[in-house]
């Protein structure tokens, strides 16, 4: 070992003549001992004298903080880099600096992968510098690359627009890796890409992904998002913008944002500012490469590429001669980019043609119909091989599992699964699917969601349901409308082959290679995400196999516009369709383009533009009818409903079957819009007309006439109109108290048959009965007051927390933590006894009549009985002109306080009116109560009545009443502490105004003892 050594700024490198080193910058080591030293001080008989541990040959860099080093790592003799902190002036380490070049240390250390220099080792030398060992990377910046553009000259790592994007990909491969890890990078640029001799790419510099929210910006500002400029919180919406800003200087040899003024960069970066690429600039860029960067550099980040590795997927199919999400083909580039990637079914296209000169047309008829299919699947999966099903699909809601090359809905009550990418154009989804012995049977289904990105609300689904409802039909539904119908229902134990096929504007379901619901909309389906949707547990999977429709191989004049319009560039589309109908004048082909020139100008929020277009088609047989379907359809938006009533008769029974089809599915779209719009009777009435007018036999109607009819309270019709409707037939039996009924009508059906064991207040069967089904425990667990039981079991459950919140008596809560929950804010709102802020926020039709009752209430206990007088008055009214359901004890109050104000014949000539009438609603509640109170029937009567729910408590109610009525004061307060002192969960279901009513009623008579 050397005695000359000499300390240098680095503090634990010490100095020694390299060979070629010349006196200014002389060679430098590590002044610690190597592992052979320490092996010779140990035993010096067996090891010789060794090197010290790191060999420097040079410097090779020198930032604000910092230095690097060549190096020689003696101990495992190799070239690394070493990077050491600078001490300050005084010769102290600046502690914020200290703790940056920690922080980047780290970083880089924990982010393992191939674009990422690793690190070797991190320490501190006895004289206090700290120090990086790191790979030693053998190549430059990729800044060299443009400054060696700029200067003409070629690039010894990067020749040409291959290379480019290649480096490129391997960026956004670091990158991508680094956010999966919670870690942007924040300072993206080519002086930070280093590029190996060997096509090694390295992402280095992690010095700003270490920056604190809101603490000092440390990035470029050439590169830098207007996010960043604005001082906003580290994301990866910065790197994919500095991707962007990277792969314009890359492509375009500039910065996108010219300035002069250093200060003038920063108010362009701020307000996203830049200077786009000259036609001259482009004519050296393929458009689409262009494009590209364009959508990564717009300011709006929800516009921007939403992840790096759908930015990378776009450079991907830009090099595959695939299209890309940010521009919109031309024709002869649509067709050029489809040959390229069809040359060889155009070249057996080409032998199949000699062929047939030679063999004749029937092999011809055989081989076009084989053109027609759908090709091979895109995606395939059988869950088996191990690999975690979460690699290719997403679970949105319940939990499943992998069983043996099967996937299953295991724990919740709603399963949605999606395939992670998203499909542009039609595609199709075919699997195998069964119910599990012990499982109920229904929905082995499949979910689709239209648009770009993947929404997390149902409502923007289509479902196409095998075995929907519980097994009581198959359909496909969207927004609550059943836009196609079939009686088809699945049998448990059996396995079924399903596809679901979206194509053009069609939607198909087929079970077993049978079709059996289709559905054709009004406007083509665009991209969207594809997914299986099953119900309760026991639903299997497997054989999964998913497909995209090719171009076929004589494709149609409109197909550029198709394609356009598909990917939502409808005024590009437009023009595309006008070019085809200026080309084809009077032919059937100018139809189809100036009917799809209408649906552009309708998707851009212009029907007047279309209306008018769309003149021109008054004499087509084909398109008239779907016109007038589309002018209907406006009308009902604008509230046109004697126009859209009068319409519609006439265009149904124009119609051909098809017409009528597409008439059915409009009226179910109808119907929806209208529980939307508004509670009057009168349009829904004046719709359920032209139900039971024109189309009571189309059981695709059947669905919302039965919740029509239920609305309007004519359940008798439910049974008439709607016999197979179970769900709406159970409703009619649990409204009228036949729980039994439903055990023994209605056995699989699980849902009602939990709700008809409540009724009983058989809740302990329930956990017994239906282990695997959650609600069945939820509920038993509510019943039974076991609300930490219900919080721990069930924490992803915002109405079952929100109901147990209502249980202990903390309304406010709910409003505050739960406001999406309408209907049990709606609750917490009496309870709170705000009936008007109710009507205000949440005028659902369920809670209207409840409001105005308890509005009453408050009236008459403030001492205003006249003013209590009228607002009944007006709920009476209200349930004449509206939808209004009133809840059962709604219409026993006004006579029962009206007998408080000495009127004792109110009950007299009301009960037995409400006992006539409302025999069979509400559950028999209200009948029950008139009856005892009239004394019609004995407590033991009322307790044996069918509601075995809660029952215990309303029989407290009714014996208040009734005591007080006859005068009992004494006994009716007794019965009114008793029913307050039943727990709310005991008591069938939550009754704000009973609650009111009866905690008055006792304070009254407390303060008259």
């Amino acid at each position: 070992m050397t005695e000359t050594t000499e300390k240098s700024v680095c503090g634990n490198l010490t100095t020694l003549p390299a060979p070629g080193a010349s006196p200014q910058e002389p060679a430098q080591i590590f002044s610690g001992p190597g592992i052979m030293e320490k092996l010779h001080l140990r035993q010096p008989e067996l090891f010789e004298e060794g090197p010290l541990r790191y060999e420097i040959s040079g410097m090779t860099g020198e930032g604000g903080t910092a230095k690097v080093f060549r190096a020689v790592d003696n101990n495992c003799d190799r070239e690394i880099a070493i990077k050491c902190l600078k001490p300050s002036l005084e010769g102290n380490l600046e502690p914020d600096d200290a703790k940056s070049f920690l922080a980047e240390a780290r970083i880089t250390a924990s982010l393992e992968h191939p674009n990422i220099v690793p690190v070797y080792d991190l320490d501190m030398d006895p004289q206090g510098t700290i120090y990086l060992a790191m790979r030693n990377i053998d190549g430059h910046p990729l800044k060299n690359y443009i400054n060696n553009k700029i200067a003409g000259k070629d690039d010894p790592y990067v020749k040409n627009l291959d290379d480019v994007l290649r480096v490129f990909l391997k960026v956004c491969d670091a990158l991508s890796f680094a956010h999966s890890k919670g870690r942007a990078h924040q300072d993206v640029k080519p002086e930070n890409i280093m590029v190996g001799h060997f096509g090694e790419v390295f992402l280095i510099d992690w010095g700003a992904s270490s920056c604190a929210p809101g603490g000092a910006l440390s990035v470029t500002p050439t590169y830098m998002s207007p996010e960043q400029a604005r001082l906003s919180d580290p994301s990866p919406a910065h790197d994919i913008y500095s991707l962007g800003v990277m792969l314009f200087y890359l492509l375009f040899l500039r910065p996108p944002t010219k300035v002069s003024d250093p200060k003038e960069i920063w108010e362009k970066r701020a307000l996203g500012i830049i200077d786009p690429p000259t036609e001259e600039e482009l004519e050296n860029v393929p458009r689409p490469l262009a494009s590209i960067v364009l959508k990564a550099l717009d300011p709006d980040p929800e516009q921007r590429y939403q992840s790096v590795e759908e930015f990378a997927a776009d450079i991907k199919n830009y090099q595959a001669g695939l299209p890309v999400s940010a521009y919109p083909d031309s024709f002869p580039a649509f067709l050029s980019r489809w040959y390229r990637r069809n040359r060889h079914g155009v070249m057996l296209g080409l032998l199949v043609a000699i062929f047939l000169l030679l063999f004749g047309s029937t092999f011809y008829s055989l081989k076009i119909k084989e053109i027609a299919k759908w090709g091979q699947p895109v995606f395939v999966d059988s869950f088996t091989g191990g690999v975690p099903f979460e690699k290719n699909w997403l679970p949105l809601a319940g939990e499943w599992k992998l069983d043996k090359g099967w996937i299953l809905t295991d724990k919740g009550s709603s399963f949605l699964l999606f395939y992670k990418q998203g499909l542009a154009g039609n595609s199709a989804i075919e699997f195998d699917a069964q119910v599990r012995p012990g499982a109920p049977e229904c929905d082995l289904s499949v979910v689709w969601c239209p648009g770009q990105k993947l929404s997390a609300d149902p409502k923007q689904y289509y479902f196409l349901q095998a075995g929907a409802n519980e097994n009581t039909y198959s359909r496909i539904l969207h927004q609550d409308a059943t836009l196609a119908y079939d009686d088809f229902t699945i049998q448990r134990g059996k396995t079924y082959r399903i596809r679901a096929e979206l194509d053009g504007n069609t939607l198909r379901l087929l079970v077993n290679g049978s079709e059996i619901c289709h559905y054709e909309s009004l406007f083509p389906l665009s991209e969207g995400h594809i997914g299986l949707y099953g119900f309760f547990p026991g639903k299997a999977f497997t054989n999964v196999r998913i497909y995209a429709k090719g171009v076929a191989e004589k494709v149609p004049v409109t197909a550029v516009g198709d394609n356009l319009f598909q990917r939502k560039f409808y005024r590009e589309a437009l023009w595309e369709y006008q070019k085809v109908a200026i080309s084809h004048p009077e032919t059937e082909l100018a139809e189809e383009a100036i009917y799809k020139q209408g649906l552009c100008w309708m998707q851009l929020q212009t029907p007047n533009n279309a209306f008018a277009l769309w003149k021109q088609l008054e004499d087509s047989s084909r398109y008239r009818p779907l016109v007038e379907t589309h002018k209907l359809a406006r009308d009902f938006e604008l509230n046109r409903h004697a126009q859209v009533l009068a319409s519609f008769s006439k265009l149904y029974k124009e119609g051909d079957a098809q017409v009528r089809q597409q008439m059915v599915s409009l009226w179910n779209e109808f119907i929806v819009e209208l529980f939307k719009k508004t509670t009057l009777r009168k349009p829904f009435e004046q719709y359920v007309s032209l139900f039971t007018g024109l189309f009571p036999e189309n059981r695709g109607a059947h669905y919302m006439a039965a919740k029509c009819f239920w609305w309007l309270g004519r359940n008798e019709d439910i049974a008439i109109f709607c016999p197979k409707m179970k769900i709406w037939n159970v409703g009619v039996l649990m409204e009228e108290g036949r729980f039994q009924e439903i055990l023994s009508r209605y056995p699989d059906t699980v849902s009602s048959n939990i709700y008809a064991l409540m009724a009983l207040d058989q809740y302990d069967q329930l956990p017994q009965k239906y282990p695997d089904i959650e609600d069945a425990r939820l509920y038993w667990l509510l019943h039974a007051g076991r609300f930490p039981d219900v919080l721990s079991e069930f924490p992803k459950d915002k109405r079952a927390a929100a109901r147990v919140l209502l249980y202990r008596g903390d309304y406010q809560k709910v409003l505050d933590l739960y406001p999406d929950e309408k209907d049990l804010c709606a609750l917490a709102l009496l309870y709170l006894d705000k009936a008007q802020v109710l009507q205000q926020k949440y005028p659902l039709p369920d809670y209207i009549l409840p409001s105005q009752t308890l509005m009453a209430l408050d009236s008459y206990i403030a001492g205003k009985p006249a003013e209590a007088w009228k607002v009944f008055a007006e709920a009476r009214d209200a349930q004449r002109e509206f939808i209004y359901q009133p809840e059962w004890f709604d219409l026993a109050l006004e006579p029962i306080l009206r007998s408080f104000s000495g009127d004792k014949a109110a009950i007299q000539e009301v009960f037995p009116k409400l006992m006539e009438t409302q025999r069979n609603r509400h559950r028999q509640r209200l009948w029950y109560l008139a009856a005892f109170v009239l004394e019609k029937i004995s407590g033991e009567d009322f307790l044996a009545q069918p509601l075995r729910d809660g029952v215990q408590a309303r029989y407290q109610l009714a014996l208040g009443i009734k005591a007080e009525y006859n005068g009992q004061a004494a006994k009716a307060l007794s019965a009114y502490q008793s029913y307050i002192a039943t727990p709310p969960w005991r008591r069938d279901e939550m009754e704000p105004v009973i609650d009111r009513f009866v905690r008055w009623r006792i304070s009254t008579l407390q303060q008259k003892r």
